[in-house]
Formats: structure tokens, sequence, C-alpha cells
């Protein structure tokens, strides 16, 4: 716990923790989509937020084990348009985009299609098979 002799130290680092808190809220209702889940049961109206909180605190934990608590996103992650030298942190939507990478990547950037035909036509364009989907829906940066 913070200790300090002047209360505006107090106040100010209340402020700070609070804001944190208000971030943490704004990202869970508005990119996780919590408490917007579709169900019909009950029990589900209960349980799905508190899953999906419990869910964007394992994604919030990973984040932390592999960038630190402050971790700032390498510089190819962060778009052209952004200030790399504005990034103070890891924001939500970079971790999300981090577990999309690692869980899809292979899947996406497979170039692999020997299970379809044994020969690709001659008329088509090599450069059609060769350019993965990996780029367009995982470097995606929506905020």
């Amino acid at each position: 716990m913070y200790r300090s002799c002047h209360p505006r130290d107090q106040l100010l680092q209340a402020y700070l923790w609070r804001w944190d808190i208000e971030t943490n809220f704004r990202d869970e209702k508005t990119i996780l989509g919590t408490g917007q889940a579709q169900v019909r049961n009950p029990a589900s109206t209960r349980i799905v937020p508190q899953m999906m909180v419990a869910a964007y605190s394992l994604l919030l934990l990973a984040g932390i084990k592999l960038r630190g608590v402050k971790g700032i996103p390498e510089l190819q992650d962060i778009p052209k348009w952004q200030d790399p030298t504005k990034k103070y942190r890891t924001s939500t939507c970079d971790l999300i985009k981090q577990l999309r990478a690692e869980l899809w990547a292979n899947s996406i950037a497979s170039t692999n299609f020997c299970d379809f035909v044994s020969k690709p036509p001659s008329s088509s364009s090599p450069l059609n098979i060769q350019i993965p989907a990996f780029s367009a829906i995982l470097q995606f940066n929506p905020g």
C-alpha cells in the first residue's frame, strides 16, 4: 500500500488507482462485451459475466507475464499512424491481437494446399496461393 505524509499525494495516488479501475470496466464492457451475452437460462445470466471477467483477468496476467506490468508492445505491432513514443503500455486490444496471432497463426498463414489438388493449374498465378491472410486478420488494430 502507498504511504505518504502529504494528503495531496494520497489523493493523487487514489485517483490514479481509480483511473485504472475505470479503464478496466470500459475494456470489459466495450471490447469484450461483458454483460451483453445472449443467454436465456437465469443461471447463465449470472455466470457468463463472471466467466468473461475471469477470462479477461487471465488475459491480463498473460500480458504481464509476456511484457511486464507496463510492457510496451513490439514496434511492428504498433500501427504506422500511431506514434510509438506515445504508446505507454500494452492495451487490451494489443493483448487480444497477440492471443489471436498465437492461436490462429499456423492455420491462417498456411500455404500448403496439397490436400486439395496434386498440381496447381498452370493458368493460376503462384502469387494467389503464396499470400496468406495472416496480416489482414491478425494484424488488425481496432483501437
